[in-house]
């Protein structure tokens, strides 16, 4: 299998064969089309009868995301949003049989990224949001000094002294 470095295009296979050093995979899965994408795979079975499988990684951190650009994260949720459906696979098809879901901690790693992501995304909507309404202020502060400046600066039409009322 070949290595992707999350450094730059997860897609993109390492030219250094394998990961550079500080990088971590987007997936550690095999890519699928379609609806294989959605299905586990069955696992190696060890000298004992009972099936293997293969260590889990940890969830990733908010620090790790902010460094990702916008379609790293997109690519990143919709590989966290195959691998959550395919954990409901498995969990519904452990409880048709009476099982218990092999390795749930799963699912806390995968909710924790997803949450992650939104966070990140809603940090960097609130920042943009933040510096276009800043924009925006400045320029309005901006035109009004610049009205002031035209009307100290423009002679008055109107006559000098006070004008008497009319009764």
């Amino acid at each position: 299998q070949r290595s992707f470095a999350a450094a730059g295009s997860p897609l993109l296979p390492s030219p250094w064969g394998r990961q550079p050093e500080g990088a971590r995979r987007i997936s550690g899965t095999a890519v699928r089309r379609h609806l294989d994408d959605f299905f586990q795979s069955r696992s190696p079975i060890d000298q004992d009868g009972n099936p293997t499988f293969p260590a889990v990684g940890r969830a990733w951190k908010a620090e790790e995301l902010r460094q990702k650009s916008f379609d790293d994260l997109h690519k990143l949720w919709w590989i966290c949003l195959k691998e959550r459906n395919s954990l409901a696979g498995e969990r519904h098809q452990a409880r048709a049989n009476g099982l218990v879901m092999m390795n749930p901690t799963r699912w806390r790693k995968i909710r924790k990224t997803m949450s992650r992501i939104k966070v990140v995304l809603g940090e960097r909507r609130r920042m943009t949001l933040l510096i276009a309404r800043q924009k925006r202020d400045e320029e309005r502060a901006d035109a009004r000094i610049a009205a002031k400046m035209r009307r100290v600066s423009k002679p008055s039409s109107k006559p000098e002294g006070r004008r008497q009322r009319k009764q």
